[in-house]
């Protein structure tokens, strides 16, 4: 599992890898699907008093492991990635520029 993260306006998550041949579409989609629910509990839920919901998370790097994979050992290596994002990425925390407010004299 490798993933990238840059900085963004809003949390984003992308997939820049070919999943295994073995993989049909629908299994494709729930292992996507369990990275990305990862991703937001690890940067969203995390025990953190500030979120990190700035970023886009890029997932570029996959291995599988057609004996021991599945969704469950896949969320937890995602978990694992981004608990090491979280401790040694050098992050700068926003001072609220994500925020868009309106104004209505109606």
């Amino acid at each position: 599992m490798k993933l990238r993260a840059e900085p963004s306006a809003e949390l984003n998550f992308s997939v820049a890898v070919e999943w295994p041949e073995e993989f049909n579409a629908e299994y494709a989609l729930r292992i996507q699907h369990a990275v990305a629910e990862a991703v937001v509990d690890g940067l969203i839920a995390s025990h953190n008093t500030n979120p990190y919901r700035g970023c886009h998370v890029r997932l570029i790097g996959f291995r599988w492991d057609s004996i021991g994979g599945s969704e469950a050992a896949v969320a937890r290596a995602t978990s694992k990635a981004i608990e090491l994002l979280r401790e040694q990425a050098h992050w700068v925390f926003s001072d609220g520029h994500y925020r868009v407010y309106e104004s209505s004299t109606d």
